[in-house]
């Protein structure tokens, strides 16, 4: 997706991908990433400064082990599960969370820092931008410049596939590490 809408982050919740199956190697089919994308999300493109970026985090990180969590491309971060989490009541902080450390954003082929002063694109779904699914308020309230793809997680899965031909898996590259 990154490379798709040319963004520089995208974050999705792992509630938007269905499926919990481990598919056997051959041919994919439509009802295969149907299963995955059962909800037909579309990609929203949107910026947003990275001094948000900490605290969505944080609140993906106080629901490691719930759909909340997010997956992210672009950005390399530790969560650590001994330390406070965040909490929120009526889209509002209300104890800032402490689980996530070094927090870099893949620019120009380096890791980097995180500015939180620096605009950021994003590309995530309609469920936590536009409908604040699973606690994620910052986007909507904070973010700019929204842009409905109008792409579903399965078409952008199906394009890919088709350019593509042949996916293999790759090796854990470290992006999110828990601790």
């Amino acid at each position: 997706m990154r490379e798709k809408f040319k963004v520089d982050i995208v974050l999705n919740n792992a509630g938007a991908f269905r499926g919990k199956k481990i598919y056997p190697k051959g041919n994919i089919t439509d009802e295969m990433l149907k299963a995955i994308d059962e909800f037909g999300n579309y990609a929203i493109r949107f910026k947003l400064k990275g001094k948000y970026l900490k605290p969505i985090l944080e609140r993906s990180a106080s629901e490691y082990g719930e759909g909340g969590l997010l997956h992210a491309s672009g950005l390399k971060y530790k969560i650590v599960l001994a330390k406070t989490t965040q909490k929120i009541e009526n889209k509002k902080v209300t104890r800032k969370g402490e689980r996530v450390e070094e927090v870099k954003v893949f620019i120009n082929g380096k890791w980097i820092n995180i500015e939180d002063e620096k605009t950021y694109s994003i590309a995530s779904n309609a469920f936590i931008v536009e409908h604040e699914g699973d606690g994620y308020f910052w986007f909507k309230k904070y973010g700019s410049d929204f842009q409905n793809t109008f792409a579903t997680f399965y078409s952008i899965m199906a394009e890919t596939i088709e350019d593509k031909k042949i996916l293999s898996p790759k090796d854990k590259d470290g992006r999110l590490e828990i601790l």
